[in-house]
């Protein structure tokens, strides 16, 4: 799946299941790890403080649904290095981002194999979690 229709097929799943904020997420944080360090510390410190008010904070519209202890891990680390004024590390976001991944790949991405457009758009060829890595970013804002 790893063109522009697959993706989107993927994705739809994920809307129709209300679950669309894990791949938004995951995606998200791929760009972040790729701007740390290669663009200025406000721009990457301005995309996690999104990030946070988006998908970590309690208050988020798109809270994602992962452990509660990898949530608060995250959520101690970035609310103290905004409180302190520090750069929020390239590593926070790891342990949700791989619980997300683990997620889709286990669960979501399961059930999407089974869905009529999938068999129809794939034929007999194996699925593969292709989809997530090439999801065009500009879904993502």
């Amino acid at each position: 799946l790893s063109n522009e229709t697959g993706e989107k097929l993927f994705y739809q799943h994920l809307v129709n299941e209300f679950s669309a904020q894990n791949l938004l997420f995951w995606k998200a944080v791929q760009k972040w790890k790729k701007m740390y360090g290669s663009t200025r510390d406000d721009s990457y410190q301005k995309y996690a403080r999104n990030l946070y008010n988006r998908w970590i904070s309690p208050n988020s519209f798109l809270q994602l649904n992962v452990s509660s202890d990898n949530l608060d891990e995250v959520r101690k680390t970035i609310e103290e290095c905004f409180k302190k004024g520090t750069a929020v590390p390239k590593t926070v976001f790891e342990s949700v981002e791989g619980e997300i991944y683990q997620l889709m790949e286990s669960d979501s991405f399961m059930r999407f194999k089974n869905e009529p457009a999938f068999t129809q758009y794939m034929g007999v060829e194996a699925p593969s979690m292709e989809v997530v890595s090439s999801f065009q970013e500009s879904e993502i804002y």
